[in-house]
């Protein structure tokens, strides 16, 4: 049987993970869950376990879920040394998926949650007399302000980043590679931007995508959108992330490889394309959008810092944090999923439409989405 540690079991992706890889019943899941300002680890539980029946979990899968109670940035996983000891000498593979998913965060918060919780979780893989495998969960963001093609290899390129949580994820990325040298069996997966479940829309957080959605569809400018470069962004939905994962999990072949969890230059939209979408479908969704009105794309950055200044408080802020994520519509730049595919097709993993897909991802972000002022 297999025992497998999870780290990030209560974000975006790993919270999609977890409903996958119970679905095997020879797995044994070891989930690390910290506590959260005003929240022990069991009420976070049962938040989790509240997400996770809508997936068809019910109580006795639970009989093969173990809790424990740390922290991936600490030493030891913020556990006691016994425990720790027992983990070690237990877990046949880790999922490291820990990591918060901020633009705006400091150098030090960012390293504190990349590079430390990766620290820490080699640590343990070296220690782990029964392990497998690591599944190393990177980002395509490591790739920072490269352009054209992407491969899925070691990034050794000297290169800029957009902020410090592309930084300190490429930082981290750099010691699983001299890990994995040293012979520690890993796979690295990177995700591109990551959506709700094709199926439903179902996510249990709305992360950047969300945001540019907002703005792609003019309801956070009054409409004002400029003339977007004719480049593409890469969405992909968090269920085919979990099954790619899971599919790694179960198989020890896929040992150092990278596997770009992306739409690909196929599969991915050109942003004017999100542009006449969107609004149609938040719309539908009973989110109205404004008319839209088109300016150039040059003037409209030149007028984001102005527009920062005026207007009512929620519109003021939306221009403020506009320059982060413009950065990312800017830049011709595709991932190479050649070698996912290769691999994951004949497990049975495919990557789902964006066009069948999206309605359903919008859906779910309009009746699920933080309303200002509500709890």
């Amino acid at each position: 049987m297999k025992t497998v540690l999870l780290t990030g079991g209560a974000g975006a992706v790993g919270s999609a993970v977890v409903p996958e890889l119970l679905g095997d019943p020879d797995l044994r899941l070891i989930l690390l869950l910290r506590p959260a300002p005003g929240r022990s680890v069991p009420e976070r539980l049962e938040e989790l376990k509240t997400f996770w029946r809508t997936y068809g979990l019910g109580e006795p899968v639970w009989g093969r879920v173990e809790i424990l109670s740390g922290d991936v940035s600490q030493e030891r996983l913020g556990i006691a040394p016994g425990p720790y000891a027992q983990l070690a000498d237990r877990v046949t593979h880790i999922v490291h998926g820990a990591a918060q998913v901020k633009v705006n965060m400091s150098a030090e918060e960012a390293r504190r949650s990349s590079v430390a919780t990766t620290v820490h979780i080699l640590t343990l893989a070296r220690e782990a007399r029964a392990l497998e495998k690591l599944e190393y969960l990177s980002t395509v963001g490591v790739a920072g302000t490269l352009q054209g093609r992407i491969e899925e290899r070691r990034l050794r390129e000297p290169r800029e980043f957009h902020n410090t949580y592309e930084s300190s994820k490429a930082e981290a990325e750099e010691l699983v590679w001299e890990a994995m040298e040293q012979g520690l069996p890993v796979t690295i997966h990177r995700p591109s931007m990551v959506v709700g479940d094709s199926r439903t829309g179902r996510t249990l957080h709305f992360q950047v995508f969300y945001h540019l959605a907002e703005f792609l569809s003019g309801r956070v400018t009054l409409g004002w959108v400029p003339r977007l470069p004719s480049f593409r962004l890469d969405v992909v939905p968090n269920d085919y992330l979990a099954r790619a994962i899971s599919a790694s999990v179960r198989n020890p072949a896929w040992a150092g490889q990278v596997l770009h969890l992306a739409a690909g230059r196929e599969g991915s939209w050109p942003l004017e394309r999100y542009v006449a979408v969107l609004p149609g479908l938040l719309t539908a969704a009973g989110l109205p959008t404004p008319r839209p009105h088109r300016l150039p794309w040059g003037l409209f950055r030149a007028l984001v810092p102005p527009l920062a200044w005026i207007g009512p408080a929620r519109r003021r802020k939306a221009f403020r944090h506009l320059p982060r994520f413009l950065s990312y519509l800017n830049e011709d730049i595709y991932f190479d999923n050649r070698n996912a595919r290769r691999l994951l097709e004949p497990a049975g993993v495919l990557l789902p439409d964006l066009s069948d897909d999206l309605p359903r991802v919008m859906a779910f972000y309009a009746a699920h989405r933080p309303v200002r002022g509500k709890k």
